[in-house]
């Protein structure tokens, strides 16, 4: 049996507020990536192996070609103090879905809060 493991990276705070500062956001677009978990073998590729290609990735984007501006050299500087797991959360699931099944549960949801007296519109 295999099941497809998605592994979901997420920016910190404290990465948030750096980009913020360095004007630098659109290096924090959520990740997903996935792998497959084996029944009789494990993963395809450690956990661990998958963060350290991310984060390589992440701090290769925090180089530019052109003169540095101060601010990304600032926020590489706090990236790199505050180390991966300061910068990134990542969330491990087997869990996922079409949208399209997430939307045609909705009504019958919907319906069965409204029953319960809960109004979430």
């Amino acid at each position: 049996m295999m099941l497809p493991i998605y592994y979901i990276f997420l920016p910190t705070p404290d990465l948030i507020e750096a980009a913020e500062l360095a004007n630098q956001k659109t290096l924090l677009d959520v990740g997903v990536w996935i792998d497959k978990l084996h029944d009789r073998t494990g993963l395809d590729h450690p956990q661990a192996q998958v963060e350290a290609a991310f984060w390589t990735i992440f701090l290769a984007n925090l180089f530019e070609d052109t003169p540095e501006s101060g601010e990304i050299v600032r926020m590489r500087e706090t990236c790199l103090n505050l180390g991966f797991s300061g910068c990134w959360h990542v969330l491990k699931t087997t869990v996922g879905g079409e949208v399209t099944e997430l939307l045609e549960e909705f009504p019958g949801a919907d319906s069965f809060i409204r029953n319960h007296g809960v109004s979430l519109h």
